[in-house]
């Protein structure tokens, strides 16, 4: 009876272990992910300043185009 006890402890045990680390792995994978679409966003940002200062600097030659021609 305790041999069996023992069996079926080694298996759950096993079996908690495999579970364990199929959750740390997608934890990992998440992770990554989050950093991954992070990244992105913070790309998306640079590029929208990027455009909005070449934006203004293009506004500001009309501007001052326009007060050279007065």
């Amino acid at each position: 009876m305790t041999e069996l006890y023992f069996i079926i402890k080694t298996f759950l045990l096993e079996d908690t272990r495999e579970l364990q680390e199929e959750i740390e792995e997608e934890g990992i994978q998440a992770e990554e992910g989050i950093q991954a679409e992070e990244k992105m966003k913070w790309k998306r940002l640079k590029k929208r300043k990027k455009l909005k200062r070449k934006e203004f600097k293009q506004r500001t030659k009309l501007k001052r185009k326009k007060f050279k021609q007065r």
